[in-house]
């Protein structure tokens, strides 16, 4: 095997959630290159192993030293220009005001976002909102347009006289099943029986909180999960749950997340 092989497949692996399999390839491969293990290191990110995806570019790079988290992600980041030469495109400044955002640095992420020389995207403003909701910082979330429904619904609008449409969100799951609705219902009375509440905030529509419930409980993703409970008939185990770009691990009632997303 060698390195465009093992680098291919344990891509593979790792984009079909299985990172245990990704790993026994990476450590099996005699010679790897430099694409090896941006690809190992994407894919531990992938599935939440944040620090683990660090150590391992320490490692490729044989640093010996451990500063703290947030200086690391500083620290690489200022690497891109001076040492790299790599011009940060928005993604990178996305992933540095989530690193900011997450330590509950707000004002330093706020400003990061304020001086970038490049437009910020919508992930970029998700990220700053995403940890005013974690760290209870309303007034920073309302200055930055948390809140602001009116320019929502105006948004809307003016996506819908231009015909501009979007992919509704769904989910997949392999195995067949019934009574999906029925099961979510047990499902969401054993959760409210561990002290569960519905996170309306993330809900970005201006309805009645009830409604916002009824969406939530709805969502495609749980619907899915039910499907899955419905033909295993089994509760209490491991859920490996993706979206667009991560995998989200489930195990004894925490996401490896950490919640943030």
């Amino acid at each position: 095997m060698d390195a465009v092989l093992g680098t291919a497949l344990l891509d593979m692996y790792a984009k079909c959630g299985r990172l245990d399999m990704a790993w026994e390839v990476f450590e099996s491969m005699k010679e790897k290159e430099v694409f090896s293990w941006n690809a190992m290191i994407k894919g531990l990110a992938m599935h939440g192993r944040a620090d683990d995806a660090v150590e391992l570019f320490f490692e490729m790079q044989r640093r010996k030293f451990r500063p703290r988290a947030v200086e690391q992600a500083l620290k690489l980041f200022n690497s891109m220009e001076n040492v790299y030469n790599i011009e940060p495109e928005v993604e990178h400044y996305g992933c540095l005001v989530d690193c900011l955002g997450r330590s509950g640095r707000l004002e330093e992420a706020e400003e990061l976002v304020n001086s970038m020389p490049i437009e910020p995207n919508p992930a970029v403003y998700g990220s700053l909102l995403g940890a005013c909701r974690i760290h209870g910082n309303a007034e920073l979330g309302e200055r930055i347009g948390a809140e602001r429904w009116d320019d929502v619904a105006e948004v809307r609008k003016l996506m819908k006289e231009r015909g501009v449409k979007t992919n509704p969100g769904s989910s997949m799951i392999e195995l067949g099943g019934k009574e999906i609705y029925s099961t979510l219902k047990v499902m969401i009375e054993r959760l409210e029986m561990e002290g569960y509440v519905p996170n309306t905030s993330q809900v970005l529509f201006n309805i009645e909180e009830e409604e916002k419930e009824t969406a939530l409980q709805y969502h495609s993703e749980k619907l899915a999960i039910a499907f899955g409970f419905i033909s295993t008939k089994v509760y209490g185990r491991e859920i490996a749950l993706r979206d667009r770009v991560r995998y989200h691990h489930f195990r004894d009632g925490t996401c490896s997340c950490k919640d943030f997303w």
